[in-house]
């Protein structure tokens, strides 16, 4: 997340515990979730923030089309940020499959997991705004096996698809 939203001229912080905003205080009001799936490995990624955080995001603002945009775009920022992850982890000869990005919306998003489920939640603040990151995934035993050579992984930016 912190590279992430660097990459986008905006200065992001992760939150403690501590430092986190009760759930409705936070008020995220739109999210996008993917899935992933591998031979070794499978979950997903829920993103959660303020609209208007990402509506200051989008590369080319259209005004008669900014709903659309930010439903789009937030779909992308999960895309990109699962991404990220896998370029991290396929340096650990880690591969999954990315699923096609879903948008949600609504009033105090609050994403709960299943107990005892393999997931963790991550907050961080972006201009004066709290976000989430979910990560439900399950790995193999083994599957993160030391390579005594590191791949190496397309760094993002530089590849890229049309």
């Amino acid at each position: 997340m912190v590279e992430f939203f660097n990459s986008y001229g905006l200065p992001c912080a992760p939150l403690t515990a501590t430092e986190r905003r009760a759930p409705d205080e936070a008020r995220p009001d739109i999210g996008s979730i993917i899935s992933l799936r591998g031979r070794h490995v499978r979950g997903g990624l829920a993103f959660l923030a303020p609209a208007d955080l990402i509506a200051r995001l989008l590369p080319v603002p259209d005004p008669q089309l900014v709903d659309a945009q930010v439903r789009d775009w937030c779909s992308e920022m999960a895309n990109q940020l699962l991404g990220r992850l896998k370029n991290k982890l396929a340096a650990y000869g880690i591969d999954f499959d990315v699923g096609t990005p879903t948008c949600f919306s609504g009033q105090g998003i609050r994403l709960v997991f299943v107990p005892d489920a393999e997931g963790i939640c991550l907050a961080f603040e972006a201009a004066s705004s709290q976000m989430q990151v979910y990560l439900d995934c399950s790995l193999e035993p083994g599957a993160l096996a030391v390579q005594t050579e590191r791949l190496r992984a397309a760094t993002e930016g530089e590849v890229m698809l049309f």
